[in-house]
C-alpha cells in the first residue's frame, strides 16, 4: 500500500519503494521522475538498489533521485541518523555547526539538516552563506559544538554534491563511528516536511561575521599597517568556489598585498563553466591562471580548490610554469613549519600514500612524525588523539595541508597564507622554493 492509499506493487531488492518516495520527496521535479520511470527495472537499479555510504571524506555523489544519488530526501535521513547518533552519546546540547558550498541546492541541503536536528532537539547554527570549508570546521571547535556538517563534493565535477560530516573531536568522522551513522540511515521511514523544525528556531550566522572570526582567530596579524609594498605580484584563482572572499581577507591581516585575480573563476559559481573537473590536481586547470600570469608578469600562481581546503601552487621557471606536487609543496611547508616552531613536543603527520621526505625531515629536527591512512579524518588523528602534543603540522600528497591546531581538518586558506611568507622570506634573500 503506498502511502497516499494508491495500490502499487512492492518491487523486492529495493533499499526503498519509490512510492514511498514519492510521498516524501519535497521536489516536484524528482516526484515527476520516479513516477514516470518507477515500472523502468533498469533505474530502479541504478538508483534505488543501494543507499549512499561514506568514503575518505564524507558522502559524495552526483544529484539525483533515489538514496544511491545527493538529494533531499537522502540529505535528510542522513541527518536523521546524525542527530540519532548524537542523541546516543548524549551530546545532543552541544548542537552541530552547519556550512555550505555555492553548488547547486547546497544551501536547501544545508537548511534542511538544520530544520531536521533542531526537530531532534539538537541546537544548530547554521552559516547562511557558502563559505569555505575550514571556517565551518573552525567555528565548530571554538563553539565546541559536537559535530559539524559541510554540504560540499570539494572539487568533484559539477554535477555532484557531497555532505562532509565532524565528529565530536573536530575532525572528520571515522570508523566506526561513520558506521554507526550509515546504520541509522533508514529509508523504511522517510523524514517529510512534518518532521522538520519551523526555520525560526535555527541560530543563523551571516557569511561575512563567519569569516571575519575564522580570519581572526587563525591567521596571525602582520605588525605593519599597509601590505607590504615589496612583496611580488601573485596570481590567485578560487576555481569558481568560496575561497576568495576569504583568501583576500586573510591576506589583509597578514599583510600580504591582495592577488591578481582570474576575474572569470573569483566569483562562486557552482556550475564550474570551463572546469569540468575543477581539481587543481587535473591537467589544464591552472590554463587560466598561468594566461593572467603571464600578462600580469607574475611569478607565482596559488588557487584552493572550490571548497577552500586545497592549496595548489606554481612557479615561473625558465622553462615555462612548474606546478608543484603535493609532495614538494608539502616538504617545503614542513620544512618552514619546523623553523618557525621549537620544543620537544612537536608533532606531525602524513599519509602513506604521501613522500616519506617528511619523516626523514622531521626525524632529523628531532620531531615526531606519524604516517597514517589516506585522508585527512586518519592524518588528524594523532592531533586529537595525542593532546599532550604540540601539532604542527600534517598533509597529503593530494594537495591538502594542515599548518596549525585551530581547524582540524586540512585548510587551504592558511596553508596558502603560510606558503606565501614562505616565499616572500626566500624571495627576499633571492631564493626560489
Amino acid at each position: 500500500m503506498r502511502q497516499d492509499e494508491l495500490v502499487t506493487d512492492v518491487v523486492p531488492g529495493l533499499v526503498v519503494q519509490p512510492a514511498a518516495w514519492i510521498v516524501a520527496d519535497p521536489d516536484s521535479s524528482g516526484k515527476s521522475i520516479v513516477a514516470e520511470r518507477a515500472s523502468d527495472s533498469v533505474f530502479l537499479d541504478q538508483y534505488f538498489s543501494t543507499k549512499l555510504q561514506f568514503g575518505t571524506a564524507g558522502l559524495r555523489a552526483p544529484r539525483g533521485v533515489g538514496p544511491s544519488h545527493m538529494n533531499r530526501v537522502t540529505v535528510r535521513v542522513t541527518a536523521r541518523a546524525i542527530g540519532l547518533h548524537l542523541l546516543d552519546l548524549g551530546l545532543a546540547r552541544s548542537g552541530v555547526v552547519i556550512g555550505y558550498d555555492a553548488r547547486p541546492d547546497s544551501d536547501i541541503y544545508a537548511l534542511d539538516t538544520a530544520l531536521l536536528l533542531t526537530a531532534l532537539k539538537i541546537p544548530c547554527l547554521l552559516i547562511d552563506d557558502p563559505c569555505p570549508t575550514p571556517v565551518v570546521v573552525w567555528h565548530q571547535k571554538m563553539r565546541t559544538a559536537a559535530g559539524a556538517i559541510v554540504v560540499t563534493a570539494s572539487h568533484n565535477p559539477a554535477p555532484d554534491s557531497g555532505y562532509k560530516v565532524y565528529g565530536p573531536d573536530g575532525s572528520q568522522i571515522r570508523p566506526p563511528e561513520d558506521r554507526k551513522i550509515e546504520s541509522l540511515m533508514n529509508f523504511s521511514h522517510l523524514p517529510d516536511d512534518e518532521d522538520l523544525a519551523s526555520v525560526d528556531e535555527v541560530e543563523f550566522l551571516s557569511g561575512d561575521e563567519a569569516i571575519a572570526a575564522y580570519i581572526e582567530a587563525v591567521i596571525p596579524s602582520s605588525n605593519q599597517r599597509d601590505p607590504r609594498s615589496d612583496f611580488p605580484h601573485w596570481v590567485y584563482s578560487p576555481l569558481c568556489g568560496v575561497g576568495g572572499a576569504t583568501m583576500e581577507a586573510a591576506c589583509f591581516r597578514a599583510g600580504i598585498p591582495s592577488p591578481v585575480r582570474v576575474n572569470n573563476q573569483f566569483e562562486p559559481d557552482g556550475s564550474f563553466p570551463g572546469l569540468p573537473f575543477p581539481n587543481p590536481e587535473e591537467p589544464g586547470v591552472l590554463d587560466a591562471a598561468y594566461s593572467v600570469a603571464d600578462k600580469a608578469n607574475a611569478p607565482l600562481v596559488v588557487a584552493n580548490d572550490p571548497d577552500a581546503d586545497r592549496l595548489a601552487v606554481a612557479v615561473r621557471t625558465d622553462l615555462g610554469w612548474h606546478q608543484l606536487t603535493g609532495d614538494e609543496l608539502g616538504l617545503l611547508l614542513c620544512d618552514h613549519q619546523l623553523s618557525k616552531t621549537s620544543g620537544e613536543n612537536r608533532l606531525t603527520a602524513s599519509s602513506f600514500v604521501s613522500s616519506e621526505a617528511v619523516g626523514t625531515l622531521c626525524a632529523a629536527h628531532g620531531v615526531e612524525h606519524v604516517r597514517t591512512l589516506t585522508g585527512f579524518k586518519w592524518i588528524m588523528e594523532p592531533a586529537v588523539s595525542l593532546s599532550d602534543s604540540n601539532w604542527i603540522f600534517g598533509y597529503e600528497e593530494a594537495l591538502g595541508y594542515s599548518v596549525n591546531d585551530l581547524v582540524l581538518d586540512k585548510d587551504g586558506i592558511a596553508a596558502a597564507i603560510t606558503f606565501l611568507e614562505m616565499w616572500y622570506e626566500l624571495n627576499s634573500r633571492g631564493t626560489d622554493p
